[in-house]
């Protein structure tokens, strides 16, 4: 009886982590990441026919990256800890970090990879002032 009862227990956070990542968007968000894989992999390989990747991408729902993901979840999170977040996420403040995380994350990397290149300058001009480099002319075009 115990161990059904831990079955339950278990199954009952299971379906309340998979709200929660409903909730949050974590499937499309999955989906999407699969859509900008298969897009690079039809600029990289033209003459595959359309056919084949719309398989790939049938292949490929939300419903697949969410039960990769609830194990995460699981171990990470009490039930308890999963309904507060659910809450949060039903809230006003919490449908709006849904709404904008997704853009906020994008110009977070399009700022980090600017930040990055910069530092790198930096340092590659730093290593040729002090002579540990040979100076490279065009630095810029080698870290791209």
């Amino acid at each position: 009886m115990i161990f059904s009862y831990g079955f339950s227990q278990s199954s009952l956070k299971n379906e309340n982590i998979k709200q929660l990542l409903e909730l949050t968007g974590s499937g499309r968000i999955g989906t999407q990441v699969a859509q900008n894989i298969i897009s690079s992999f039809k600029t990289s390989f033209p003459n595959v026919p359309e056919e084949y990747w719309d398989n790939c991408m049938k292949e490929m729902d939300a419903d697949a990256i969410i039960s990769l993901i609830i194990p995460i979840y699981d171990k990470y999170y009490s039930d308890e800890e999963i309904q507060q977040l659910t809450a949060f996420y039903q809230s006003e403040i919490g449908k709006k970090i849904i709404k904008t995380m997704p853009i906020i994350v994008k110009e977070s990397m399009e700022v980090g990879k600017t930040w990055g290149m910069q530092i790198g300058e930096k340092v590659m001009n730093d290593l040729e002032e002090k002579g540990f480099v040979k100076k490279q002319e065009n630095y810029k075009n080698n870290i791209e």
